[in-house]
C-alpha cells in the first residue's frame, strides 16, 4: 500500500500486509449485510483504493476524537461516503431471491462449526444436496461449500482477536478435529497461519 492509501476490502477478500516501523494504518472494520453472509460488496473479486492525502487527514482527525461515541459515529460516516462513491453496478447475489434464503443463512451464522456439512443444510431446507447446491449457487454466484467455509473462517478469526483464547481452544470449540487442521484450514483462507494473524491483528489495535 502507498502513502495515503484508502482502501476498501471486500468481506472474505484475504490480504496480507507487511507491518514494519515506517508503515503505519488505521482500520474500520465494518459490514453492509442485508442477511447473515450476504454483503452488499460480496462478489467483488478485488480492493478499492482511492489515493488522496485529504482523507488521510479526515481520517487521522476522526481518530484523534476524543469522544469515543462521535468518534464511533464519524467512522460510520467516513466508511458509507467511501462505500457510496465505489458502489457496486451489480450486487454479487439476486437480491429479490436472497430472501428465500433468509431462514438458513441464519442457521448456518448461528450453528457454524467444522462439522456442518451442506448435506446438513439441505435437509433443513428439505431439499436435496445436489438441488440445494444447484439453486444456492444460481443465487448467490458460489457453492454451499464455499458459503460454509466463508462463515467458519468469519467465527474463526472473530474467535481469534480474543487474547483469553488460544488457538486450541478457538479449534475445539468450532469441532476441528486438531489445531493442525484448524491451522491448516484457517492459512488456506487468509494465507497466514492463526498466531500470524492474532500476531497481525493485535499490531492493528495498537496502531
Amino acid at each position: 500500500m502507498r502513502e495515503n492509501d484508502i482502501t476498501l476490502i471486500p468481506c472474505n477478500l484475504s490480504q496480507q500486509y507487511c507491518h514494519t516501523t515506517r508503515n503505519e494504518r488505521y482500520g474500520i472494520h465494518f459490514k453492509l449485510e442485508l442477511y447473515p453472509g450476504v454483503d452488499v460488496f460480496s462478489g467483488c473479486t478485488g480492493r478499492i483504493t482511492e489515493n488522496s492525502p485529504e482523507l488521510r487527514r479526515e481520517a487521522e482527525d476522526i481518530f484523534a476524537e476524543t469522544d469515543p461515541v462521535l468518534m464511533l459515529s464519524r467512522c460510520r460516516e467516513f466508511a458509507l461516503r467511501f462505500c457510496h462513491r465505489h458502489w457496486p453496478e451489480q450486487y454479487g447475489f439476486h437480491p429479490e431471491k436472497v430472501r428465500m434464503f433468509e431462514e438458513i443463512l441464519r442457521y448456518v451464522r448461528n450453528s457454524i462449526s467444522a462439522e456442518l456439512t451442506v448435506e446438513k443444510v439441505a435437509e433443513k431446507m428439505h431439499r436435496s444436496p445436489e438441488n440445494f447446491a444447484r439453486v444456492f449457487h444460481a443465487v448467490f454466484h458460489r457453492t454451499p461449500k464455499q458459503f460454509l467455509q466463508e462463515e467458519l473462517f468469519r467465527k474463526a478469526a472473530q474467535m481469534l482477536l480474543d487474547p483469553e483464547a488460544s488457538v486450541k481452544s478457538v479449534a475445539d470449540e468450532l469441532n476441528f478435529s486438531s489445531e493442525f487442521y484448524f491451522s491448516k484450514f484457517f492459512k488456506r483462507l487468509s494465507g497466514s497461519s492463526p498466531r500470524e494473524y492474532r500476531l497481525s491483528s493485535s499490531g492493528i489495535r495498537r496502531g
